[in-house]
């Protein structure tokens, strides 16, 4: 579930969470929708970039699902290949900045970026988010929490919605390079309609470092294991609404 910007581990923990100056990291991710009765209508290329402005600067373009929310849930970010699961060929962009608070093992930073989430849609929001990593032993405990404010379309019939956004994982250094783990988090508006709203994801992840430079990652999240009454397409159980993505890192 974690893996642009150093924070998950599709590389070595290192001792920040932003690139170091000059070094240039891109991850490109395929998003597949697996939901019951929807298997392979949205089918996305996403290719995320960021640059190490200074030791403690990072700069990300940015198209990934994961990327913009922390959550490997879904689908349809970047560049879509299938039709009709996505609106346009290509609805998403965003650019973050990085700030490194704390090095170590126990590492934070603050991130801040604008988002066109659907260009279809005029659908734009600014984000205020952190990145924590806690590395002890062969674990690594991540979490990006963030909210996105919405900057237009805030009264259209289907809105454009401020929102929260808390993913955590859990990985495990199982073998030389292989990590296996866990991912879930909180999804929510951050308006009355919470409690009938709220979508909270589950799943497992894989990833393989092949070297410092280069590393692998699938993830199988169940995007809405537990959600509220509207949350969740009618028709479709807890079960029912899940993403497969596969991506690979490259840091030079």
């Amino acid at each position: 579930m974690l893996a642009v910007t150093g924070l998950a581990s599709t590389a070595h923990a290192g001792p920040k969470l932003t690139l170091d100056a000059g070094h240039v990291q891109g991850s490109l991710t395929i998003e597949t929708d697996t939901s019951s009765h929807k298997v392979g209508d949205t089918v996305s290329v996403a290719p995320d970039i960021s640059v190490g402005v200074t030791d403690d600067v990072t700069i990300s373009v940015i198209h990934s699902t994961f990327g913009r929310t922390g959550f490997r849930g879904a689908a349809g970010g970047g560049f879509c290949t299938t039709d009709p699961g996505c609106a346009r060929t290509y609805d998403n962009v965003g650019v973050e900045a990085l700030y490194s608070l704390v090095r170590g093992p126990a590492a934070v930073a603050v991130d801040a970026g604008v988002y066109a989430t659907s260009f279809d849609h005029h659908f734009y929001v600014a984000k205020l988010g952190a990145k924590a990593r806690y590395v002890t032993g062969p674990v690594t405990l991540a979490t990006l929490p963030s909210v996105t404010l919405a900057a237009t379309e805030r009264d259209a019939m289907t809105p454009n919605r401020d929102r929260l956004w808390v993913p955590a994982s859990a990985t495990v250094a199982v073998a030389d390079g292989l990590g296996l783990g866990l991912a879930t988090g909180l999804k929510a508006p951050l308006d009355g309609t919470f409690t009938d709203s709220y979508e909270i994801a589950l799943g497992a992840l894989a990833t393989y470092t092949y070297s410092p430079q280069l590393a692998f990652g699938a993830s199988w999240i169940e995007g809405k294991l537990l959600a509220g009454s509207t949350a969740r397409p009618a028709g479709m159980d807890a079960m029912d609404s899940r993403a497969l993505q596969v991506w690979v890192t490259g840091t030079y």
